[in-house]
């Protein structure tokens, strides 16, 4: 949805040159995806016994499973406060996930694709809570995101900081800015953790893009497997790996 706070922070980002993804690009093209544990398209056979739901807000540390939902309500599709599980869920909305508290927070086997209308910047996931500080880990889930009223994949936005630990996840560009954006801020340091992460354009300036701001760094533990992919006939097919970037 309409995100004003955002306005300034993607001005800045914007001036990122579209040659960034030919200088992150290595020339390593083996490595494999993990066996259907992504679903790459909203009809994906997991999802058939979800049951239809309106947009959701998660209590606090609680889980919601087996839905599917095109409703985007007020914020988003679902809204996570502090800490939550989100699991088998399908999301086809202007924006799918936000993030906006403390805990820890899980999202696995999900299905989350954001197409803007407007003036939004539309995330498929977005962490926005200043001064909150959390684990965020997704697993076996697909993020899919498009060129209009477009912002990031995944955003870990102003002052939101903790643990970003992703397994099994592919970002499907479709023209957005970056699949993933990552910055830390005053609140703290970012660790960041990646396995068998993919990124298939396009991108309008990159697959990712990390920052270090408000004096503190984005530290990458792990960065194991982090490839460009393409997807022929609903299949994902790694490309060449991206090597660690600092």
């Amino acid at each position: 949805m309409r995100r004003r706070e955002f306005i300034g922070s993607i001005g800045a980002a914007s001036m990122l040159p579209p040659a960034a993804w030919s200088q992150q690009v290595s020339h390593d093209a083996s490595g494999s995806a993990p066996a259907d544990t992504i679903p790459l398209n909203y009809n994906d056979a997991r999802f058939s016994g979800n049951a239809a739901s309106s947009a959701v807000t998660i209590a606090t540390g609680g889980a919601l499973s087996n839905k599917s939902i095109t409703e985007t309500g007020n914020i988003a599709s679902i809204v996570l406060r502090d800490g939550g599980t989100i699991r088998t869920c399908r999301v086809n909305s202007r924006e799918c996930v936000r993030i906006g508290g403390s805990g820890s927070f899980l999202i696995d086997n999900c299905y989350l694709e954001a197409l803007g209308v407007g003036d939004d910047h539309a995330d498929g996931i977005q962490a926005y809570s200043p001064g909150s500080r959390g684990t965020l880990r997704v697993s076996n889930t697909a993020i899919v995101t498009h060129s209009v009223a477009a912002n990031v994949g995944l955003f870990i936005a102003d002052n939101w900081t903790g643990t970003i630990d992703l397994e099994n996840v592919a970002f499907i560009g479709g023209g957005v800015n970056y699949g993933l954006r990552v910055h830390p801020d005053t609140g703290g340091d970012n660790i960041i953790k990646l396995k068998n992460v993919f990124f298939v354009p396009p991108f309008q300036y990159g697959p990712y893009l990390f920052g270090d701001y408000g004096h503190h760094r984005n530290s990458i533990q792990l960065w194991d497997n982090v490839r460009k992919a393409t997807i022929v006939d609903g299949v994902l097919i790694p490309g060449v790996a991206f090597p660690k970037p600092f």
